[in-house]
């Protein structure tokens, strides 16, 4: 097999993995990828051994894409605080388009998955570096109020993502025995003006200009 036909192989898994994450999370079966995307159940376990590492990859290729897009929105000739602002549309947009997927590795995450939690808090902390670039940037211009980084990003990051993954909980799990109607609060987090006047309110509270 040449290296080109390894690539374009192991390229489409993770492609069609992504898809199939998308609707269900993690919970498919290495059977439903191969069938999916046309490949033979050998040739996935030549390339990835097993699901976990599969998973892995397929995890990486994701938040790798997502940083190629944060990267494309901030600029260096503009102030920290619409940097900030860029970066957090782009993570909601990221978090609101993987919600099931991601709900489903905070599914396994809380059920114990100590390897992931590993994988994840080695692999995943770029896009919080580039907050904290930018929170860098407005404390040495003076632009940022008192509070600690740590404090900072906390307050960032919980009103964006956790509304998110709460929404795909309910998505994968079944919304009709809610006492509530779910579609009104998954118009509320899709609503892209409300979620700019929530951003503002928290961007108003950290920097001072």
């Amino acid at each position: 097999m040449t290296m080109q036909n390894k690539t374009n192989t192991e390229k489409r898994l993770i492609e069609t993995g992504i898809e199939l994450a998308k609707k269900q999370g993690l919970d498919f079966t290495v059977r439903q990828l191969c069938a999916k995307s046309k490949v033979n159940l050998g040739l996935f376990h030549y390339y990835f051994k097993n699901k976990d590492t599969f998973d892995k990859k397929m995890l990486q290729a994701v938040y790798q894409q997502m940083l190629a897009h944060l990267t494309l929105k901030i600029s260096n000739a503009v102030s920290p605080r619409e940097n900030i602002e860029q970066i957090l549309l782009g993570l909601h947009y990221f978090v609101g388009e993987n919600r099931m997927f991601l709900s489903s590795i905070v599914g396994n995450l809380l059920s114990g998955n100590t390897k992931l939690l590993h994988f994840m808090a080695l692999n995943f902390t770029q896009h919080l570096a580039l907050i904290s670039h930018e929170l860098q940037r407005g404390k040495l211009s003076k632009k940022l109020k008192g509070q600690p980084l740590p404090a900072i990003l906390s307050m960032i990051a919980l009103p964006i993502v956790i509304p998110q993954i709460v929404m795909g909980l309910l998505e994968r799990t079944g919304t009709k025995s809610l006492p509530f109607d779910a579609s009104q609060i998954k118009q509320t987090i899709e609503d892209k003006q409300e979620f700019r006047a929530r951003i503002s309110l928290i961007l108003d509270a950290i920097f001072g200009e």
